[in-house]
């Protein structure tokens, strides 16, 4: 396609967030009853990003023409699922002990609970070299608008 002068995109997203669907308000109820915890063993990496910024990047991708090839819309904090859990107990007021072992993630969440067990650091390197500035680069500013704390 580049060659007859068309630009391409390929777009790869971390989790996205959002309260309307999605991961988050499956990953909720545990906290909301006070078990919440680590998803698996808790090591893997987490690249997630927020609904608003993951619209907001794809705009800005269409409308730079310097844009192109493989983009990642991650936020440019990945964490470990740990440290995800224990940003959301704090977000919700609530414990983040008690780990989710990987077959309830598989009943909960299907084929998508592989994305969260085994996990990827994925960092938005190029979206930042074109000028993307997120509106939530942490965990705690999303979970914080997702959740309205």
């Amino acid at each position: 396609m580049e060659a007859l002068g068309v630009r391409r995109v390929i777009v790869r997203t971390g989790v996205v967030l959002s309260a309307a669907g999605g991961a988050l308000p499956r990953m909720l109820l545990p906290y909301r009853l006070f078990v919440g915890g680590p998803f698996g063993h808790g090591c893997q990496w987490y690249s997630w990003i927020h609904i608003a910024d993951t619209a907001a990047a794809l705009c800005f991708v269409i409308a730079n023409p310097q844009a192109n090839g493989a983009i990642n819309l991650t936020a440019p904090t990945p964490l470990t699922n740990a440290d995800f859990g224990k940003a959301l107990g704090k977000v919700m007021r609530r414990p983040s002990l008690i780990p989710l072992p990987g077959f309830i993630m598989h009943l909960m969440f299907g084929e998508v609970s592989t994305v969260v067990l085994d996990g990827q650091r994925v960092l938005p390197e190029k979206l930042q070299a074109l000028g993307f500035s997120f509106k939530f680069p942490t965990v705690e500013t999303a979970f914080q608008d997702l959740l309205g704390k």
